[in-house]
């Protein structure tokens, strides 16, 4: 609907509207698409009224807090809240590079699962807004609701945690932190990627996990080796993953691990691999019928929150804003329809 007429890279774009656009011309003349690199400026800009529209992860859950209390009374604009990718906390199956061999016994796997206050993560990180995270899919996934009662749920319970460490051989020592029967300290590193909310969630989840007697080592994933594939999946211990590779179960099948062949491009980064759940992908995708697919899918995820593969955390909540003077925008404020957008003078 428009046509880029500048551009002056990391700092904005400037468009007009395309007059032969297929669904009518644009009802706006010209648009400015500007980039921030601080989130802290949008949320000024937005407030003084030099930007009529943010677009999602331009501003962050406290920043949306903020305009909320702002415009309550004001009407000066909306905020869009809404819980879009699941974060991920993936466990590292490659013998070569996991350094916590404990992480391998299903049992420990479980253990873990129970001692995840994820209420407390949600408090912490959302006000309580929002829902917690049961399974590693995104919640607008088209299977989620029937995915959501379908798979194994693992609430908060440190007693639980304690009867399965205890089955599997660990014990608490004097500091609380379970040790196995030859001395040594259950301690896998727990890394999270650079983001300020990401780390905020990594001190959360690290705390539950201490009092549960659970002694991970939190870690920060540069943005430099976020960059990097082979340092993604090469990780130690646990690492954390965002869902935008995830929405889909194949996403975790032995097709897709990340090898030297592939460039370490496959999405399954932490290596686990599993027959079951690959008979399982196969069947999912070669069938057409409504009802199969809708169990093939709860199958698939109730295999993964029954092996663990990784642990379902949170929901990473998305944030959109516009003026009241900007007239279009439909719920979660995406840009599928700018053309009929329009801007009160």
């Amino acid at each position: 609907p428009y046509r880029l007429e500048s551009w002056i890279p990391g700092a904005q774009m400037d468009a007009v509207a395309f007059d032969g656009y297929a669904l009518g011309k644009p009802k706006i003349t010209r648009i400015l698409a500007r980039i921030f690199g601080d989130e802290n400026t949008v949320l000024a800009n937005v407030l003084a009224h030099e930007v009529d529209f943010a677009v999602e992860n331009s501003m962050r859950f406290e920043h949306a807090q903020t305009l909320k209390g702002e415009w309550s009374t004001s009407g000066a604009g909306r905020v869009e809240i809404w819980p879009a990718n699941v974060i991920l906390n993936l466990v590292q199956f490659r013998p070569d590079y996991q350094k916590e061999p404990a992480l391998f016994d299903l049992r420990v796997r479980r253990a873990m699962a129970y001692s995840i206050d994820r209420q407390t993560l949600q408090d912490g990180l959302y006000g309580g807004e929002g829902e917690t995270a049961v399974a590693a899919l995104d919640p607008d996934g088209r299977f989620y609701p029937s995915i959501k009662e379908g798979v194994t749920k693992y609430s908060y319970d440190p007693r639980e945690t304690e009867r399965i460490m205890n089955q599997a051989g660990y014990l608490k020592n004097r500091d609380g932190y379970y040790t196995s029967a030859a001395g040594e300290e259950f301690q896998p590193e727990f890394q999270t990627i650079a983001g300020t909310s990401f780390e905020r969630g990594l001190a959360i989840i690290t705390d539950t996990f201490w009092k549960s007697g659970v002694h991970v080592q939190p870690a920060v994933m540069s943005a430099a080796q976020q960059r990097d594939n082979q340092a993604r999946a090469t990780f130690s211990g646990i690492g954390m993953a965002l869902t935008s590779g995830y929405n889909s179960g194949s996403s975790f099948s032995s097709s897709d691990i990340g090898t030297p062949a592939n460039r370490w491009n496959g999405t399954n980064r932490g290596g686990w691999a599993n027959p079951d759940f690959d008979r399982l992908v196969t069947a999912f995708n070669s069938t057409l019928d409504a009802n199969d697919r809708v169990q093939r899918a709860v199958s698939l995820y109730k295999l993964l929150s029954d092996e663990l593969p990784a642990f379902p955390m949170y929901f990473d909540m998305k944030v959109s804003a516009r003026t009241a003077a900007l007239r279009g925008p439909q719920a979660r404020a995406t840009t599928w329809n700018l053309q009929d957008w329009e801007l009160a003078s």
